[in-house]
């Protein structure tokens, strides 16, 4: 197993045994109890053999790594207040006020017009196309297999830990928790309204620490920058960096999250950016055919 498979087995037994042991929930846990179960049986049956090795279990592996990171995240609403019944707001609150001398989303305040609030929702709500545009083409098209392998790594590691942070350190955010201290409400508009749709509907709600909106547009910018020697990566970094800057702004304006909370999603990103790398080339060293650490999806034929 590459370390991207051990990190995403790490992740789905914990959640695993939070769907085994938690408390209230029971439809949410029962399905992350099954998507726990099938994540593993994946990766455990396609590294020990036992799926196969020809395009369809390939393609099912690294579909798997996917789902063992996104598809969690939609039962996360249900799932932290199943294991913990902590709300950690204000502590988050004292660490900003102790660090800035403020609340970042406070002195953002006085900012507020129409057309700011619309260009950060509009950011705000492009992080899934940042993550789309980056993961998909990468997970099934990427012909290099160190380049790839080192993706998966640093993603899954993102992920994985920032999503397992959120039962560490549950809260709603500062739009709820200093909802009194504001003197100006947000406008509405078109992207607004669709960001506001979209976290009622889907969003976890005790997601804030760490802020995955920092870290994941983030890593993605900082991994373009690293390889911009590299196609497509010459191209696209500045535009990529361009949207991550200002993902994160949005994440303070609109007041989802503390400064803390962007703080350690920045840390989050350039630990694995410094980390995947090194894990990929100490396993890749342990392997006789270094290219089965991230195997070829026929028909295209892998590059190391």
């Amino acid at each position: 197993m590459a370390p991207h498979d051990w990190l995403a087995a790490g992740y789905a037994s914990w959640l695993l045994g939070v769907a085994v042991w938690g408390q209230r929930a029971q439809e949410a846990r029962l399905q992350q109890a099954l998507l726990s179960v099938a994540v593993l049986g994946v990766l455990l049956g396609f590294r020990s053999g036992l799926l196969g090795s020809n395009a369809g279990p390939i393609a099912l592996y690294r579909l798997s790594l996917l789902a063992a990171i996104q598809l969690p995240y939609f039962l996360l609403r249900d799932l932290i207040p199943a294991a913990t019944s902590a709300v950690l707001d204000e502590s988050l609150y004292r660490v900003d006020l102790a660090l800035f001398g403020g609340e970042p989303s406070l002195w953002m305040d006085r900012l507020i017009t129409p057309g700011r609030t619309e260009w950060f929702a509009f950011f705000y709500f492009s992080y899934f196309m940042v993550l789309a545009v980056h993961t998909l083409p990468i997970l099934f098209l990427e012909r290099r297999a160190r380049l790839a392998q080192e993706f998966a790594t640093g993603m899954v590691g993102v992920f994985a830990l920032g999503q397992l942070c959120y039962f560490m350190v549950p809260g709603y955010g500062p739009y709820l928790h200093l909802a009194d201290l504001y003197q100006n409400p947000l406008p509405v508009g078109f992207w607004m309204d669709l960001v506001l749709r979209t976290v009622q509907s889907g969003g976890a709600l005790l997601d804030i620490f760490p802020s995955l909106h920092t870290a994941g547009p983030l890593y993605i910018a900082l991994f373009s920058f690293r390889h911009r020697a590299l196609r497509p990566f010459r191209y696209t970094w500045p535009l990529v960096a361009f949207f991550s800057a200002n993902i994160i702004l949005a994440t303070l304006y609109l007041r989802w999250h503390y400064g803390i909370d962007v703080l350690a999603g920045i840390a989050l990103a350039a630990g694995w950016l410094h980390l995947a790398p090194r894990l990929v080339s100490w396993h890749r060293r342990r392997l006789v055919a270094p290219g089965a650490s991230w195997p070829a999806l026929a028909p295209w034929a892998p590059k190391r």
